[in-house]
């Protein structure tokens, strides 16, 4: 059994509060040798609107064909409804708010952290350059990517002994893409699933290292699946690298389903789905 040595890839050094339960079961079960910070990422800690702003932003939305902003709008109602909804609401911001990390995280600050930039290879995918894959192989056999969500290829994926691992907010035999939990949720599915996946090079179609569901059918709305989604993954990676360590990853299973985007979501027709059984669920079960 070979001790695994990590490579830890961050989008920037302000990650969603949902990351912090994931990096710190890693960091406390395994050795973090080399932590990388995409340079070139515009995350930022998120900029308090005025209402004004707030409205503004939703009529851009519309206009702009992104139809889900209504069903934000509507979360936002029920919120001021139903304290429920009201938690849920809150419980969601709260994973979103976006911190430095590594003020967080005290064990991070120990490890090498080094910035870089991706290598763009055509409009949707990204490499990294060679001196970047060396210093990987040189202090690292596993790479885990923590909120990257760039598309890899090319010699990255190959790189490190034991591949490149992700976490994906979905069962990846069933639905791979985004956004999460929605179209589950418009297609009646009775469960949703978090999966770890070893990279390839086909869009979340890796292989299924670990998956973990959590019941749906007890949902009020998509709010609610995806908070549920939040609490499914705090130590999916974790268990995923413990698996990788004990020689127990050989899994054949390649993600299968079905490729959505966020456009998809945003079609008039699929939004309206989803308020329609937001509304049932929440004012009529």
């Amino acid at each position: 059994m070979e001790k695994l040595k990590v490579c830890l890839i961050l989008d920037s050094r302000m990650r969603r509060f949902q990351s912090k339960d994931e990096i710190k079961n890693i960091l406390t079960n395994f050795d973090v040798t080399l932590v990388l910070i995409d340079k070139s990422s515009t995350n930022k800690e998120k900029i308090k609107h005025s209402l004004l702003e707030k409205v503004l932003l939703f009529m851009e939305r519309i206009f702009s064909g992104k139809w889900t902003a209504l069903i934000s709008f509507g979360d936002y109602l029920a919120s001021k409804l139903k304290e429920e909804d009201a938690r849920i609401l809150s419980k969601v911001k709260y994973y979103a708010k976006r911190v430095d990390i590594f003020k967080e995280i005290s064990l991070l600050r120990k490890a090498k952290k080094v910035y870089f930039e991706p290598k763009k290879v055509d409009k949707f995918r990204y490499d990294f350059e060679e001196k970047t894959i060396d210093l990987i192989n040189e202090k690292c056999n596993v790479v885990v990517l923590e909120g990257f969500t760039k598309i890899l290829t090319g010699k990255i994926l190959k790189a490190p002994k034991y591949g490149v691992i992700s976490g994906h907010g979905a069962d990846i035999r069933r639905y791979r893409g985004r956004p999460h939990g929605f179209f589950q949720w418009i297609n009646n599915e009775h469960y949703v699933g978090a999966s770890v996946q070893r990279l390839t090079e086909d869009l979340d179609g890796g292989y299924l290292l670990i998956c973990d569901h959590t019941k749906i059918t007890d949902a009020k709305s998509w709010l609610e699946v995806k908070l549920k989604l939040l609490e499914l993954r705090g130590d999916l990676l974790a268990r995923a690298l413990k698996k990788i360590e004990n020689g127990e990853d050989s899994s054949d299973i390649l993600g299968k389903g079905k490729l959505t985007r966020t456009k998809d979501a945003d079609r008039f027709m699929n939004t309206i789905r989803c308020l329609k059984k937001d509304i049932i669920k929440r004012y009529f079960a």
